[in-house]
């Protein structure tokens, strides 16, 4: 379960091409920022952030960005 759920995650952004790197280092992010980026996704205005914001907040409580690859 565990490859399969690393695949599934990982698919959207093999497609897009873009990674998830921490906004200030570039680096992958730690554990517990992928938490909190996991879990503030789950905030119900979360996908309007972006009609005012270039990063959404999920992005913006767990301080990382998107990279292109």
């Amino acid at each position: 379960m565990g490859t399969t759920l690393k695949f599934y995650i990982k698919t959207p952004k093999m497609i897009t091409k873009t990674k998830i790197v921490d906004a200030k280092s570039g680096l992958k992010p730690s554990f517990s920022r992928i938490l909190i980026r996991t879990l503030s996704r789950l905030i119900p205005i979360d996908f309007l952030s972006y009609l005012f914001l270039s990063n959404g907040i999920h992005d913006i409580l767990s301080k990382t960005e998107l990279k292109r690859v």
